[in-house]
């Protein structure tokens, strides 16, 4: 009902950026070619990761006509920068509130639409071992990760390209997967 109630004429325009050291495989071939998810920093036995992350920030702007504008930031990460059993709106939380906070003068909402990340997460095996469930470490990651998208998707609110105006559809493709384990 309230995105109904919040319905306006309005323009697109999109936008995409990479967005580089979020996004990191978790899944690694190791030297004895057996493979592992996660399997621990600065592991000796590792020998490749197995595929690449997605870097991709994309921003979809709806510009409305007498309403605040809509962006749509996309990004891929496994949500789970605390870990354990807390509740948190984790990253995805942040980049929402930074990127209204940066476009406060634009009067925007955010939404964050988190892409397919299964095999993802912000862990880098080769970079610093991240805390054991401390909140202040969580935070200080997490708003992090936000800014770097942010800082990406702010770069694009004004570069992006418009969409011509008329009916809007979309693709599917099918992409296979690989099974080389």
């Amino acid at each position: 009902r309230a995105a109904c109630a919040d319905l306006a004429p309005a323009s697109l325009a999109l936008g995409t950026t990479d967005c580089r050291g979020i996004s990191f495989i978790r899944r690694f071939r190791m030297k004895d070619g057996s493979v592992r998810t996660n399997p621990g920093f600065g592991n000796p036995d590792i020998d490749h990761p197995l595929g690449e992350a997605d870097n991709t920030v994309r921003l979809v702007r709806f510009h409305r006509e007498d309403k605040a504008d809509i962006a749509m930031v996309g990004f891929q990460t496994h949500p789970d920068t605390l870990g354990g059993t807390r509740f948190t709106a984790d990253w995805p939380g942040f980049v929402r509130r930074i990127t209204e906070k940066a476009l406060e003068k634009e009067q925007i909402h955010c939404i964050l639409v988190n892409g397919c990340q299964g095999d993802t997460n912000h862990f880098n095996v080769k970079g610093e071992r991240p805390p054991k469930d401390n909140y202040e470490k969580f935070m200080k990651v997490s708003k992090g990760i936000a800014e770097e998208i942010v800082k990406c998707a702010v770069a694009l609110w004004d570069e992006g390209k418009e969409v011509a105006e008329g009916p809007i559809s979309g693709e599917v493709s099918i992409h296979p997967i690989r099974t080389n384990l």
